[in-house]
């Protein structure tokens, strides 16, 4: 005999009743089980209850959210929660969002994707935010630190000013992360910029290498300081456009402590671009200990007539007459007129009265040439806030500090710039 319709859809129907919420359409569910599904569904279920509490953007919810992140749930659920925190856009979710920015036992991905999030809606929480993880810089992928360090510009974290040159000179850092940490530096203006310039004078990357001998070309920064590393690349970088850029950034740290290299390099710089600079800065600085390397150069007709004369005007600077026989075979075998001219005039000022070539000398320009004392006292620069600690870990002292209320917003950074121990407290945000 054939069962009623009732029968056969009992089973079905008690089976239905018997389904967890959480099977149930998202859409249908109410917030309480949306939460639960949170907290006790799986993966793929915490995927779509989170994607519809982001649509509803349920109070009670944004812990939940937050907890779906956690080294037991690195699934692609972490993403749909953190994907959701950001449409509450409010003071409780960017708190949220923040703590997966610092839970260093998710991977990098997650954290990247929360952090790119608080970037685009809180920098200044994000800048104080990045203070704390970049405490290990040493130990996070490059490009999480390196967003990491640009969170700081955007959000204005000056007390983290002093991380940046920490980071930039430290050789065992990424490539990606010391740069960025320079550019920030740049942004806050710090007074020991020239430090990470100089420490990235050592870099085998030849870009970078240029980017840090343009920073000191700038000049103004302590002689004692700059002068080593950037004649160490004038006289030994292996390509020629970097050797003439740093002999041209040496033009605004002039010294007689540049002669000796000068008097090798004005017989031995293979580049011409190179031979440039380093012409200009022997005709401003050549003294006696020159004479032999001038007078060999003197008979090289084959040099262009600017470096030509700017080593006639260095035989004029020196006033040695025993340059005269070297002139005189410039004078003589060299097809330029205005050569020879001044090769003739330097004869004439060599065997007349020397202050004839001192007025001479005193009308030249000297272009942009700077002289500079490499032996007087530089000004102490400020100490640096930070260190790294015996595990790697920045370690931040009395003068910076970074402190962030409950709801996440307002940050107050504490600065010590004037070397007394007096702070300035800057309050950010709401």
């Amino acid at each position: 005999m054939a069962r009623p319709l009732s029968a056969l859809l009992a089973p079905v129907l008690a089976l239905s009743l018997a389904l967890p919420a959480h099977a149930k359409n998202p859409k249908k569910m109410t917030d309480d089980e949306l939460v639960a599904t949170l907290a006790s569904g799986s993966s793929k279920d915490k995927e779509k209850a989170a994607d519809e509490v982001g649509e509803r953007r349920i109070p009670s919810a944004i812990d939940a959210l937050r907890d779906v992140c956690t080294p037991q749930e690195n699934t692609p659920a972490c993403e749909h929660a953190i994907w959701a925190l950001e449409k509450y856009k409010s003071p409780e979710s960017h708190a949220a969002l923040g703590e997966i920015v610092r839970d260093r036992t998710l991977e990098t991905w997650f954290r990247q994707i929360a952090l790119r999030t608080l970037r685009r809606e809180n920098q200044t929480l994000l800048g104080s935010i990045a203070l704390d993880v970049l405490a290990e810089f040493r130990n996070l992928d490059a490009p999480f630190a390196k967003n990491l360090v640009e969170a700081l510009v955007d959000g204005a974290n000056v007390g983290a000013r002093d991380l940046t040159i920490l980071i930039a000179k430290d050789i065992g850092t990424k490539r990606p992360v010391r740069l960025a940490a320079l550019r920030a530096a740049e942004t806050f203006k710090h007074p020991r910029l020239y430090e990470a310039y100089v420490a990235l004078l050592s870099d085998d990357d030849k870009k970078v290498k240029i980017q840090a001998i343009d920073g000191l070309a700038t000049g103004g920064y302590p002689p004692s300081a700059v002068v080593p590393g950037l004649l160490e690349v004038a006289e030994n970088d292996d390509k020629g456009d970097v050797r003439a850029k740093a002999w041209n950034a040496l033009r605004k740290y002039a010294s007689p402590t540049l002669v000796p290299a000068l008097n090798r390099r004005v017989t031995t710089e293979p580049n011409l671009f190179a031979l440039i600079p380093v012409f200009q800065l022997f005709a401003a600085l050549a003294d006696e200990t020159s004479l032999a390397p001038l007078q060999q150069m003197l008979r090289r007709v084959d040099l262009g007539d600017e470096g030509l004369i700017d080593l006639i005007h260095a035989a004029i600077r020196i006033g040695d007459a025993s340059s005269v026989p070297s002139l005189e075979f410039l004078r003589d075998n060299t097809e330029s007129q205005p050569v020879r001219d001044e090769a003739q005039r330097a004869i004439d000022l060599l065997r007349g009265p020397d202050t004839a070539r001192f007025d001479l000398i005193a009308s030249w320009p000297m272009l942009d040439i700077i002289r500079v004392d490499l032996n007087a006292p530089a000004p102490e620069p400020p100490g640096l806030s930070v260190t790294l600690g015996a595990d790697g870990r920045v370690v931040y002292g009395a003068s910076v500090g970074v402190s962030v209320d409950g709801t996440g917003v307002r940050s107050e950074i504490r600065v010590d710039d004037s070397g007394t121990g007096a702070e300035a407290t800057v309050t950010i945000g709401e």
